[in-house]
């Protein structure tokens, strides 16, 4: 995939047609960008959340790791 330079509709295009089999998203570092990536995973047949995953250090939050299975239903969480 070329370089999207915090293009989030590249990212949007290529979520509905299922080029990633993972994301990994942590809404710290781009927010906006993380907030257009999860509508489209949402909205996108067959990505789901699969996991929670909480990381410290100086600053706290967590992962959300989403997962493309195909023959499943719309994105949740």
């Amino acid at each position: 995939m070329r370089s999207v330079n915090g293009n989030s509709t590249i990212y949007a295009q290529a979520i509905s047609h299922h080029y990633f089999s993972l994301v990994i998203l942590d809404s710290s570092e781009t927010p906006v960008m993380d907030q257009a990536i999860t509508r489209a995973l949402r909205s996108t047949q067959g990505y789901s959340v699969i996991r929670h995953v909480a990381y410290g250090g100086p600053v706290r939050g967590y992962y959300t790791v989403w997962a493309y299975r195909p023959g499943t239903g719309t994105g949740g969480s």
